[in-house]
Protein backbone atom coordinates (compact mmCIF):
# COMPACT_ATOMS: atom_id res chain seq x y z
CA UNK A 1 0.00 0.00 0.00
CA UNK A 2 0.98 3.86 -0.68
CA UNK A 3 -0.60 6.75 -0.68
CA UNK A 4 -0.35 9.58 -3.64
CA UNK A 5 -0.33 12.77 -2.39
CA UNK A 6 0.68 16.16 -4.20
CA UNK A 7 -0.94 15.07 -7.42
CA UNK A 8 -1.18 17.38 -10.04
CA UNK A 9 -1.29 17.81 -13.68
CA UNK A 10 0.49 20.31 -15.50
CA UNK A 11 1.22 20.78 -19.19
CA UNK A 12 0.27 17.57 -19.54
CA UNK A 13 2.45 16.00 -16.90
CA UNK A 14 1.12 14.12 -13.98
CA UNK A 15 3.00 14.02 -10.62
CA UNK A 16 2.72 12.54 -7.48
CA UNK A 17 4.61 11.98 -4.10
CA UNK A 18 4.37 8.72 -2.92
CA UNK A 19 5.12 7.70 0.50
CA UNK A 20 5.08 3.89 1.01
CA UNK A 21 2.96 2.08 4.09
CA UNK A 22 2.60 5.38 5.48
CA UNK A 23 6.32 6.42 6.44
CA UNK A 24 7.13 9.94 6.58
CA UNK A 25 9.56 9.32 3.81
CA UNK A 26 8.70 9.82 0.13
CA UNK A 27 9.87 9.32 -3.49
CA UNK A 28 8.34 11.28 -6.48
CA UNK A 29 6.88 9.88 -9.88
CA UNK A 30 5.72 11.92 -12.87
CA UNK A 31 4.29 10.92 -16.49
CA UNK A 32 3.88 12.66 -19.48
CA UNK A 33 0.03 12.13 -20.67
CA UNK A 34 1.06 12.03 -24.08
CA UNK A 35 3.44 9.46 -24.47
CA UNK A 36 3.19 7.00 -21.08
CA UNK A 37 6.50 5.30 -21.61
CA UNK A 38 8.12 8.88 -21.09
CA UNK A 39 7.87 9.17 -17.26
CA UNK A 40 10.52 10.42 -14.34
CA UNK A 41 11.09 8.37 -10.70
CA UNK A 42 13.11 10.06 -7.87
CA UNK A 43 12.85 6.51 -5.50
CA UNK A 44 11.69 7.06 -1.83
CA UNK A 45 14.34 6.10 0.92
CA UNK A 46 12.11 2.57 1.33
CA UNK A 47 13.01 1.38 -1.85
CA UNK A 48 16.23 2.74 -2.05
CA UNK A 49 17.10 0.83 1.54
CA UNK A 50 14.70 -1.73 1.82
CA UNK A 51 14.65 -3.39 -2.00
CA UNK A 52 17.37 -1.25 -4.13
CA UNK A 53 14.90 -1.04 -6.88
CA UNK A 54 10.98 0.14 -7.28
CA UNK A 55 8.51 -1.99 -5.83
CA UNK A 56 6.37 1.13 -4.61
CA UNK A 57 7.20 3.09 -7.40
CA UNK A 58 6.22 1.01 -9.80
CA UNK A 59 2.53 0.76 -8.83
CA UNK A 60 2.64 4.74 -7.99
CA UNK A 61 3.60 5.06 -11.82
CA UNK A 62 0.97 2.82 -13.10
CA UNK A 63 -1.79 4.92 -10.87
CA UNK A 64 -0.90 7.79 -12.53
CA UNK A 65 -1.19 6.26 -16.02
CA UNK A 66 -4.77 4.88 -14.77
CA UNK A 67 -5.02 8.79 -14.61
CA UNK A 68 -3.84 9.55 -17.38
CA UNK A 69 -5.70 7.33 -19.65
CA UNK A 70 -9.36 8.48 -17.60
CA UNK A 71 -9.28 5.00 -15.37
CA UNK A 72 -8.32 6.83 -12.02
CA UNK A 73 -9.48 10.81 -11.15
CA UNK A 74 -6.47 13.12 -10.80
CA UNK A 75 -6.72 13.31 -6.93
CA UNK A 76 -4.44 12.38 -3.70
CA UNK A 77 -5.56 8.75 -2.95
CA UNK A 78 -4.19 5.49 -1.56
CA UNK A 79 -2.88 2.81 -3.89
CA UNK A 80 -3.21 -0.98 -2.71
CA UNK A 81 -2.23 -4.50 -4.34
CA UNK A 82 -1.76 -7.66 -3.80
Amino acid sequence: MLHLRNVKKENNVISADYYPEDWGEFGTVSVNCNDLDDYEICLSPKDKREYSGYPYAVNALNALRDMAKGGREIEDCVVMWY
